[in-house]
């Protein structure tokens, strides 16, 4: 029951519990609904709250510290870096206290935030499933942002957010990562090898090995493939 899940996550508020003229204040609720992944009606949670009739400024003050640290504990649950989180407007700076509606509205944002890099995440996701599924065709910006309906520059932001690298230094990082694997446990050919991780030219394959593996692809293949040495 929410009952239940409001004991499960409920929040240390204090020793002192202001109040209002309509009673005290009580985050547990908004806390549950935020650790849950339920933003939106966190978001109305939160505007309720901040919206009551004679609200003081130690009722405001309370909100603020408290929501901060429920705030962390749902950064920590859904594995949100700060530095992603933070990455725009607005930062978590104090508000205004004189003033319901601009904490209001501070509030309101973070949780605008926590939406968008849920929806973030979720198309990052998207995208390593499809590389992953598709490794040896044709990829692209372009094509894999579309799939996403993001713009290219974006996803490429968002592939430094979530991987810390560019979307063509990821790319080429699994590929070669699956062409040691063929190399190690395959008869494959070097050109076969090449083709599977999505390489149209031998010599940009052999190439762009060299440059991330510090071998070439029939060296390494000597070295630690079936038929040309130790397995690693």
């Amino acid at each position: 029951s929410r009952h239940d899940v409001v004991k499960k996550h409920a929040v240390l508020l204090g020793s002192s519990i202001p109040k209002d003229t309509t009673g005290p204040l009580d985050l547990n609720i908004l806390a549950m609904l935020l650790l849950e992944g339920e933003y939106v009606e966190a978001r109305l949670e939160a505007e309720t709250l901040l919206r009551r009739e004679g609200a003081t400024e130690e009722y405001l003050h309370f909100f603020y510290h408290n929501f901060v640290q429920i705030l962390g504990n749902v950064l920590k649950k859904q594995d949100i870096s700060y530095a992603a989180f933070s990455e725009m407007e607005p930062q978590i700076l104090p508000p205004a206290f004189d003033s319901q509606q601009s904490l209001c509205l501070w509030a309101t944002s973070m949780i605008d935030r926590l939406i968008q890099c849920r929806k973030e995440t979720k198309a990052a996701t998207e995208v390593k499933n499809y590389i992953d599924n598709h490794l040896d065709g044709k990829l692209t910006r372009e094509l894999l942002a579309q799939k996403v309906y993001l713009n290219p520059d974006y996803l490429n932001r968002l592939f430094k957010q979530e991987t810390g690298m560019g979307f063509q230094d990821y790319l080429t990082m699994l590929r070669i990562n699956r062409a040691k694997e063929l190399l190690r446990s395959t008869n494959l050919s070097i050109s076969e090898v090449c083709y599977q991780v999505g390489y149209q030219d031998i010599r940009t394959f052999n190439r762009v090995f060299k440059r991330v593996a510090a071998l070439r692809p029939g060296e390494f293949k000597k070295l630690y493939g079936t038929s040309g040495g130790p397995v690693r």
